[in-house]
């Protein structure tokens, strides 16, 4: 049950960093993207890179820029907190599961101990009976 606990704190922390490190990286390629556009013939907004014969390093960073912006990081950071709410309630049910346990534990012990009991009264009234019977 700890574990699981455990497993849903780590999914949750490692959706934070996640949404973390995604905005690191947007932040970064934009800037490195709008650098590297200072060197580029200001009419280059109408010809492709390639057209232009822009070095790699325009073209990489320009393609991977379009690509963080294209991709949404949504749909992953939704997919983790979905599997650490599926995590929380494994552990709500293990939870209940152990409580009933417990209970079901509390239950049989004590039965177990009123049958001793009932089982000892019952000896002791069949020996004092015998031994009434065997006096007289």
């Amino acid at each position: 049950m700890k574990a699981t606990i455990n497993l849903e704190h780590v999914l949750l922390k490692w959706c934070a960093n996640f949404d973390k490190w995604i905005g690191t990286q947007q932040a970064f390629i934009y800037i490195l993207n709008v650098w590297l556009q200072k060197w580029l013939p200001k009419d280059h907004a109408s010809i492709s890179l390639t057209g232009i014969r822009a070095p790699p390093v325009f073209i990489l960073s320009h393609d991977w820029y379009e690509a963080m912006d294209r991709h949404s990081d949504a749909e992953v950071k939704s997919s983790i907190q979905k599997y650490a709410a599926i995590m929380h309630k494994l552990w709500v049910s293990q939870d209940r599961g152990q409580k009933q346990h417990r209970k079901t534990d509390s239950l049989s012990r004590e039965k177990k101990e009123t049958v001793k009991n009932k089982v000892r009264v019952y000896r002791r009234s069949s020996n004092t009976e015998g031994d009434v019977e065997m006096k007289t």
